[in-house]
C-alpha cells in the first residue's frame, strides 16, 4: 500500500507530479491508440511494443523522480518546522483544504516555541496564554511536552473557542502572524480540523517514515547521477577545448580572407538583388497585368460556381416543393450560366492566346527580316566580287586597276612589282606635281603673257602600266640607287 499513499500524495500535494502523471496518461493512451491502430503484422507488433516500452520506461522514470522530489519535500519541510513526516503531511492536507499554506507555520512554530520557554522560565504573560486556553506546557510525568504536540493542542484549543475576538487575539500571541493565517482552518472547529486529518490517511495522501526515507535517498542518488553525468560532460569539453581553440586561433590568422569571402558573398547577393529589381522594374507591370488578368478570370469564374450552386439549391429547394416550372427553370439558369462562363472562359483564352502567337510572330518576323537582309548582303558583295574575278581573273598581267576586297588573290609573273596603297598613292602625287611644275615652266618661258591651260586626264590603270615601265627602266639602269 506505500506506493499507492505515495502516488497519492504526489497528485494531491505536487502540481508538478500531478502535471507529470497526466503527461503520462497521455503517453499511454497514445501508445494505446499506437497499438490499436498501427499494429497489423508481427513485425509491426514488435516494433509498437518496443517503442511502447521506451515510452513507459521514461513515463516511470519521470514518475519517480516526481516521487523523490515530493518525499524529499516531506523531509526537509518537516525539519524545517518541526515536526514529523506524518504530522507534516497529516496538516499540509488539512490546511491545504483550507486554502492555508503550511509554509507559514515555519515562523508560526518558532514563536510558539518561544513562548513555551518563556513560560518555563515563569513569565507571567507567556504562561497566561496557555492556561487561558486550559493548557499546560507539561506532560503527566511533569517533562515539557514537544512541539508538535503542543502545536496540535494549541490549534485544538483555539478551534473550540467561540469568541472569535478572543480568539485571534490568542492565535497571534501564540503564533505571530501565521495566527492570522490560520483562520480559515480554525474556523473549521476541532473536529472538522480532526476529520480532514483522518481523511488524508483515508486517502492514502500520508507516506511512511520509510517510503519518504526511500524517495529521498533515491533523489540524492539521482542527483549524484546527475552531477557525475555532468562532469562527464565537463571532462569531454575539456578534451575538445584545444581542437575548437585551434579552430579559433584559425578563423582568428584568416580573418582578413574570410571577412573578404562574406564581402563578395555579400555583393553577389546585393548584385542579385539588384538584379531581381532591375528584372522587376523592366517586367514588373507586365507581370502585375498578367497577374491582375489571371485574377480576374479567376473571380469571374468563382462568381459563376457561386451563382451555378445558388442555382442548383434553389432548383432542389423547388424539386422537393414540387414546383416543377421553378425547377426547369433553375435547371435553364444552370446550363445557361455554365455555357455563358465557358464561352467567356474560352473566349478569354483564346484572345490571351492569340496575342501572345502576334507578339511571337512579331519577334519571328523580325529576326527573319533582320537574318535575310544579312544574307542578302553578304550574297550581293559575293556576287560583286565574283563578277569582277569573272571578267578580269586572278591573273593581272595586264594590270588590275582596282582590288575589290581585303586578302584579294593574285597570280604574280616575273618581272612584276607590287607596291601597296601608300606607296601608290605617293607616286601618283608626285607624278601630278612634276607635271604641274613643267607646265608652270612651259608658261614662263612664254614670258608668262599666256596662260596655258592643258586638260590632264589620267587612267588610273594606264598611269599604273606606265609607272611601272618607268620604274623597271629607272632600276635597271641604277641598280645600286633603286631597291624593289
Amino acid at each position: 500500500m506505500e506506493i499507492f499513499k505515495l502516488f497519492g500524495s504526489i497528485l494531491i500535494n505536487s502540481d508538478e507530479a500531478e502535471a507529470s502523471i497526466q503527461k503520462t496518461e497521455s503517453k499511454a493512451g497514445k501508445m494505446a491508440e499506437a497499438l490499436g491502430n498501427g499494429i497489423k503484422t508481427a513485425a509491426k507488433w514488435g516494433t509498437a511494443i518496443v517503442a511502447g516500452a521506451g515510452a513507459a520506461g521514461a513515463a516511470l522514470m519521470g514518475v519517480a523522480n516526481k516521487a523523490a522530489e515530493s518525499a524529499d519535500e516531506v523531509d526537509k519541510m518537516s525539519q524545517k518546522i518541526g515536526l514529523s513526516k506524518e504530522g507534516f503531511q497529516e496538516w499540509r492536507y488539512a490546511m491545504g483544504q483550507s486554502g492555508v499554506d503550511i509554509g507559514v507555520m515555519q515562523n508560526g512554530m518558532k514563536t510558539l516555541t518561544n513562548l513555551m520557554d518563556s513560560a518555563k522560565n515563569g513569565t507571567v504573560s507567556a504562561k497566561n496564554a496557555f492556561s487561558d486556553m486550559g493548557l499546560s506546557i507539561y506532560d503527566s510525568k511533569g517533562a515539557l511536552k514537544d512541539q508538535e504536540t503542543m502545536m496540535r493542542e494549541t490549534i485544538m484549543a483555539l478551534a473550540e473557542m467561540e469568541d472569535s475576538t478572543e480568539r485571534a487575539k490568542l492565535s497571534t500571541q501564540l503564533f505571530g502572524r501565521a495566527g492570522t493565517e490560520l483562520e480559515p482552518l480554525l474556523n473549521s472547529g476541532a473536529d472538522g480540523i480532526q476529520n480532514l486529518m483522518d481523511r488524508a490517511h483515508d486517502l492514502g495522501l500520508v507516506m511512511s517514515d520509510d517510503a519518504v526515507n526511500a524517495g529521498v535517498v533515491f533523489g540524492d542518488t539521482l542527483a549524484d547521477v546527475k552531477d557525475s553525468l555532468g562532469m562527464v560532460a565537463t571532462n569531454v569539453g575539456v578534451q575538445v577545448m584545444p581542437v575548437i581553440q585551434g579552430l579559433l586561433d584559425w578563423v582568428i590568422a584568416h580573418m582578413p580572407e574570410i571577412q573578404a569571402t562574406v564581402s563578395k558573398v555579400m555583393d553577389g547577393i546585393k548584385a542579385g538583388i539588384e538584379a531581381l529589381q532591375a528584372f522587376w522594374a523592366e517586367h514588373g507591370d507586365a507581370i502585375s497585368a498578367k497577374v491582375e488578368q489571371v485574377m480576374d478570370i479567376i473571380g469571374k469564374v468563382v462568381k459563376v460556381a457561386m451563382d451555378v450552386l445558388k442555382k442548383v439549391i434553389d432548383t432542389a429547394m423547388a424539386i422537393m416543393k414540387g414546383d416543377w416550372s421553378a425547377a426547369w427553370d433553375g435547371i435553364v439558369g444552370i446550363v445557361k450560366s455554365i455555357g455563358t462562363a465557358l464561352f467567356d472562359a474560352g473566349k478569354a483564352i483564346f484572345s490571351r492566346l492569340w496575342d501572345g502567337i502576334k507578339s511571337v510572330w512579331d519577334s519571328i518576323a523580325g529576326w527573319v527580316s533582320e537574318k535575310v537582309s544579312w544574307l542578302l548582303d553578304k550574297l550581293t558583295f559575293w556576287d560583286n566580287g565574283t563578277s569582277r574575278m569573272n571578267s578580269e581573273g586572278f591573273s593581272h598581267a595586264s594590270g588590275l586597276a582596282y582590288v575589290p576586297y581585303d586578302n584579294y588573290p593574285a597570280i604574280l609573273h616575273r618581272g612584276e612589282m607590287v607596291l601597296n596603297a601608300n606607296t601608290t598613292n605617293n607616286l601618283l602625287e608626285g607624278m601630278r606635281s612634276i607635271m604641274s611644275d613643267s607646265v608652270n615652266a612651259f608658261g614662263l618661258m612664254n614670258g608668262g603673257a599666256t596662260r596655258l591651260e592643258i586638260p590632264i586626264s589620267i587612267n588610273g590603270r594606264e598611269f599604273y602600266r606606265a609607272t611601272i615601265d618607268d620604274l623597271r627602266m629607272i632600276q635597271r639602269s641604277n641598280p645600286e640607287v633603286v631597291s624593289r
